[in-house]
């Protein structure tokens, strides 16, 4: 499971669920708030359904605008230049449950789990574009916010950083099978955590004996024929693996 930091906001009602939701009981299409999704619709079309800003929170990127469908707040995100949709935040005066929204929703298991900085529970469900934030420290609290977003870059960020998974022949001549978890495996009894620093290029792995106490930090990047390795150990001496 990997894990994310997210600010937290407030949510949408069941009311407005039920709304949408008869629209995408299949999930053929993405999912929209009154005919507005993120990662397609500018802030021109959002203007022009939802009327001016209210409220500008970051000049350029975030807004709020006047509540409807019987929501208390709604926050728009853009991105900079383009004006594109990001995320739309939406605040309800009422919080269901998980289970509530997971229905209303057709949402699986989440993709990732973390805690906010008040240690809140937060759950992205990235394969939907679904942010549920709960009212506390675990799901049996309410649903307090949902989030609408486009979760395009972050699959394909996910889809470039796969490439690192599967079984090389590091330098020192053991073999490492590197899994899609993000924990690799040596022959020599070494293992541990990978991460994706950049996007299909650069990784780094975390060593210890038998999983124990970190001892070597290997950072690599890839080759763009995604056959090779080549980077630096903690000390800075050169490293570096082939696909086997």
């Amino acid at each position: 499971m990997k894990f994310m930091k997210v600010k937290p906001c407030i949510a949408l009602t069941a009311m407005v669920w039920c709304l949408f939701c008869t629209a995408f009981a299949s999930w053929a299409a993405p999912l929209t708030f009154v005919d507005l999704e993120p990662g397609l619709s500018k802030k021109s079309e959002a203007d022009s359904v939802l009327g001016k800003p209210v409220k500008e929170i970051v000049p350029g990127i975030r807004y709020d605008y006047h509540p409807q469908l019987d929501t208390r707040r709604i926050s728009i995100k853009y991105r900079a230049g383009s004006g594109v949709i990001e995320a739309i935040d939406l605040y309800s005066q009422i919080g269901y449950s998980k289970n509530e929204y997971r229905d209303w929703l057709y949402l699986d298991d989440p993709e990732k789990i973390d805690h906010d900085e008040k240690n809140y529970l937060v759950e992205q469900y990235t394969s939907s574009g679904v942010i549920i934030h709960f009212a506390g420290p675990d799901d049996s609290f309410p649903v307090e916010c949902v989030t609408y977003f486009d979760p395009t870059p972050e699959k394909l960020s996910q889809n470039q950083c796969s490439k690192f998974v599967g079984t090389w022949i590091w330098f020192n001549g053991a073999k490492v099978m590197c899994d899609s978890t993000g924990y690799c495996k040596a022959a020599n009894g070494y293992e541990g955590p990978w991460t994706c620093l950049e996007a299909g290029k650069k990784f780094q792995i975390k060593w210890g004996y038998k999983g124990g106490k970190t001892q070597y930090l290997d950072t690599v990047s890839l080759s763009p024929n995604g056959l090779e390795l080549k980077g630096r150990n903690q000390q800075g001496g050169a490293i570096g693996a082939r696909r086997e």
